[in-house]
């Protein structure tokens, strides 16, 4: 793909101090900046004064459309979409109309698709088709980021080899190219001339992140996340400094009350991804990176009010259990074999500890929220989704000092029950279309292989590759096709050492056990690489030489 790398967005320093968070009920009438910023617009005409007297310009009104069940007026380059996918465009009611012209009409159909199956969408989270359709409508920048996005998808979606590549995408992405440079420039001038609002920004972020993704640019992807983190930590900073220098607030400068909580939201489970990926040369495994705090408070409360309640609660915890795994390695590498007789290592043992004690604390709190895994939304894959993460969290911590791979087979019925959550997901995930499912949340693909990384079982592991096939092509930065490469190529090496230690032994010998695998030489930059890989364990020599290991993403992260 003919474009130059991505280069971060420029870190404009806000001016203000910020208030603390009060919830907001949604705004449904008014201007779109007012809806979009959630507060009560006057509705004057042409232009509300509650955006010119602030400085900011109204974009006016949205035009007031029903939500229709069938589009009949498809146009012939409408027709060419995949039937399976013939939604009506009206859903998007406030980007339809005849000011939008076929080939936009087609971005939005291909954007309503890519976030059908989006796992943020299982937690009540609607932020794709909500918030970001109404700010691309008086916002150019997020449009043409929306529409880089959305061509993304669509080659995946009508090209198979595209879809199945683990190379950067070739075709047809040069409007996604051309799209994603205009995003970019239009938000560079803005951000400088500190223009657009807090809000708008962070989602271009979001939506860079995404198109990154896609293009398996990760290094440009976690460039934009830890912009967007860097937005949000400063603001969360300033709010602090607010609270103990109390000064004059002027309503004309964008507060951290005009930031919707899903965005802050996302940015943490983006950065939770980022550090179970480990992808070689991101800061995320060296630097464990603040996060928006989200106002958390001191203790986890007895129950849960609802499913987004209890996610946002346990990713405050899982972040954390994540970055002490990084923090644990890089201590090791700098200090060797004296890391264990360090001053600092029961202080990383004590941070384990504690870590548990809140799963804990969440779990108990989570099994007292009865009316969550009692009601008709139970059947949904939110609440596997939930246990699932907590459990694997709580799995890791357990084992984070273990000093032999014989630790794992005492889990044997934690590995089942993990992989029985990872089914009850899958169960509950409808598939609305037919093409590949390219979420930019992750649900079971980290865990499955957990799974056949950590298990010797060979039932289990077996049953862990049979439900990688029918997991999402992608989760974020998770390829299926990666992983079950990976997973295979372990599990033939273990198996094949096994044979040759000790025949018809059941459990797998430490000899033969093979762990902390490292991609090291990065292979091509396009189409399946031919990557080499680097181990700890295995019978004798076998960890001095590098491995070479077909269909494997090259740009694959630390594997735990």
């Amino acid at each position: 793909m003919g474009t130059s790398p991505a280069s971060p967005l420029p870190f404009v320093k806000s001016k203000t101090p910020f208030r603390p968070r009060v919830s907001k009920p949604k705004v449904r009438t008014g201007c779109i900046v007012c809806k979009i910023r959630r507060v009560k617009c006057d509705e004057a005409k042409p232009a509300c004064l509650r955006c010119t007297s602030t400085g900011r310009k109204c974009e006016g009104y949205a035009q007031s459309m029903p939500i229709q069940g069938k589009d009949t007026s498809t146009t012939p380059e409408d027709s060419s979409v995949d039937s399976d996918s013939n939604r009506s465009f009206t859903l998007i009611p406030v980007l339809s109309g005849a000011s939008v012209d076929a080939t936009e009409r087609r971005s939005l159909h291909f954007f309503w698709l890519a976030t059908e199956n989006d796992i943020s969408r299982h937690f009540g989270d609607d932020f794709w088709r909500g918030l970001v359709l109404q700010m691309a409508h008086a916002y150019p920048a997020v449009q043409y980021a929306l529409h880089a996005t959305s061509a993304l998808y669509e080659a995946y979606m009508m090209n198979n080899d595209a879809g199945l590549s683990q190379g950067m995408l070739d075709i047809p992405t040069s409007r996604a190219a051309m799209l994603r440079q205009k995003a970019v420039k239009l938000l560079s001038g803005h951000m400088l001339e500190d223009r657009l609002p807090r809000q708008v920004v962070l989602t271009c972020c979001l939506l860079f992140v995404w198109l990154e993704f896609l293009r398996n640019d990760f290094d440009a992807g976690l460039t934009h996340l830890k912009s967007g983190l860097r937005i949000l930590l400063e603001m969360e900073q300033e709010q602090k400094q607010q609270l103990h220098t109390p000064v004059s607030y002027s309503g004309s400068v964008p507060t951290l009350q005009d930031v919707d909580g899903t965005i802050s939201h996302m940015f943490t489970r983006l950065q939770i991804q980022a550090a179970i990926h480990g992808y070689p040369t991101s800061d995320f495994n060296s630097t464990p990176l603040r996060f928006p705090s989200e106002a958390i408070i001191e203790h986890i409360p007895q129950s849960f009010r609802g499913i987004a309640e209890a996610r946002h609660w346990l990713d405050n915890i899982v972040i954390q259990v994540f970055q002490l795994i990084r923090q644990k390695q890089q201590f090791e590498a700098s200090q060797g074999p004296a890391a264990t007789l360090s001053p600092h290592w029961p202080l990383l043992i004590r941070a384990r500890d504690s870590h548990l004690v809140r799963l804990e604390q969440w779990h108990r709190a989570f099994r007292n929220s009865e009316h969550l895994t009692h009601t008709p939304g139970a059947a949904s894959p939110a609440i596997p989704l939930l246990g699932l993460n907590h459990a694997m969290a709580a799995m890791v911590m357990k084992n984070l000092f273990s000093e032999s791979e014989l630790t794992y087979d005492r889990y044997h019925a934690d590995f089942e029950r993990l992989l029985g959550l990872c089914e009850a997901s899958l169960r509950h995930s409808r598939r609305e279309t037919s093409g590949p499912v390219l979420s930019l949340d992750v649900g079971v693909l980290p865990c499955l292989f957990y799974v056949t990384l950590k298990c010797r079982d060979t039932a289990i592991r077996h049953r862990a590759l049979h439900l990688l096939e029918s997991a999402p092509d992608r989760e974020g930065m998770w390829h299926r096709n990666s992983i079950i490469a990976a997973a295979t190529w372990k599990v033939a090496m273990e198996e094949q050492w096994r044979g040759r230690a000790e025949p018809g032994k059941q459990l797998l010998p430490e000899s033969a056990r093979i762990y902390r695998e490292k991609v090291i030489v990065a292979g091509t930059q396009r189409g399946p690489a031919k990557v080499k890989v680097r181990f700890g364990g295995g019978p004798p020599g076998s960890a001095d030489v590098d491995w070479e290991v077909n269909r494997l993403l090259s740009r694959f992260g630390d594997m735990i």
